[in-house]
């Protein structure tokens, strides 16, 4: 019989535990952050006292009234105690942790209680998770930071992962940079190379130029052209006989007769310069009809 009615009690426990895994917003305004939980059995009465359950137990909906209980249990993050009033439930064996944006209380997966040095049972009520000291254990933070629970692997666990994200993030910019300077540095080395192997052509194709140049003033020096010659053989008769063409034809009829037989005093009467014309006694209009005939010269022959 006493088989029978403990396990009554417990399937009614399990089914009213699971009624208050859902959000219980009257949980939410009753928490508040505490140094630390209740070590003694009166510190536990001075806090039941002081938050005053029992007051709110009677208007809540989340459950009845009489598991509407005091507890100090961790926040979600293990970082701090909190007080409040929620509705209790039952614990596989883990912590209980509260949940401030739900207003709920949960198992601490994290946080297996029956493997501590002063275990807690498989099954137990959340109201008494105070009696499991390293349930409670928690970091405080002062000027430095004391790691003061059994877990400390599960406590700063999430700070660890922020520090590696860091990290990786600080070696892959690091990464990324020496290759953008390996590349800049190829780029610049290949650059140079460039730039000395234009002004190499430069030079090179100046100094045949200069050749070339010197090679034609050495040619023009040592050989008189053609033009010049004729100049030099000019005389007066022939610049008589340049007068009486040009009084007698006109341009075309000149230019005609030019081309048609090359007559070289012509040609060398032509490239006289003003100073020259005036010596020969030609007069203006005569060295202008022959600047025309000059002009037309460097125009294709008439057909």
């Amino acid at each position: 019989m006493m088989i029978y009615m403990f396990s009554i009690k417990w399937v009614l426990i399990i089914q009213i535990s699971d009624v208050l895994a859902q959000e219980c917003f009257p949980s939410i305004p009753t928490h508040t952050v505490v140094p630390s939980c209740p070590n003694t059995e009166l510190e536990l009465h001075i806090a039941h006292y002081r938050k005053q359950c029992y007051s709110l137990a009677t208007i809540q909906n989340c459950t009845r009234p009489l598991d509407f209980r005091y507890h100090c249990v961790l926040n979600k993050l293990s970082t701090k105690a909190v007080e409040l009033c929620a509705p209790r439930i039952v614990s596989q064996g883990f912590c209980i942790h509260f949940d401030e944006h739900t207003g709920i209380l949960a198992e601490n997966y994290n946080m297996d209680c029956t493997k501590f040095s002063h275990p807690c049972p498989k099954r137990f009520l959340s109201s008494d998770v105070m009696q499991y000291k390293e349930c409670t254990s928690t970091i405080k933070v002062s000027s430095g930071l004391n790691f003061l629970g059994i877990k400390k692997r599960d406590v700063y666990h999430g700070e660890s992962n922020h520090w590696i994200i860091i990290l990786a993030i600080v070696a892959c910019l690091g990464f990324t940079i020496s290759i953008f300077m390996i590349f800049h540095k190829v780029f610049e080395k290949t650059a140079k190379m460039q730039m000395c192997s234009h002004r190499k052509e430069q030079r090179e194709e100046m100094k045949m130029e200069n050749e070339e140049n010197v090679l034609y003033d050495v040619i023009s020096a040592e050989a008189p052209n053609e033009t010049s010659l004729m100049l030099e053989n000019l005389n007066a008769s022939d610049s008589a006989s340049f007068q009486t063409m040009l009084k007698q034809l006109d341009l075309d009829k000149y230019l005609t007769l030019f081309h048609d037989h090359g007559v070289d005093n012509m040609k060398a009467f032509c490239l006289l310069t003003q100073n020259d014309f005036e010596k020969f006694g030609l007069n203006k209009g005569q060295s202008l009809k022959c600047a025309f005939a000059t002009e037309h010269l460097n125009r294709p022959k008439f057909n």
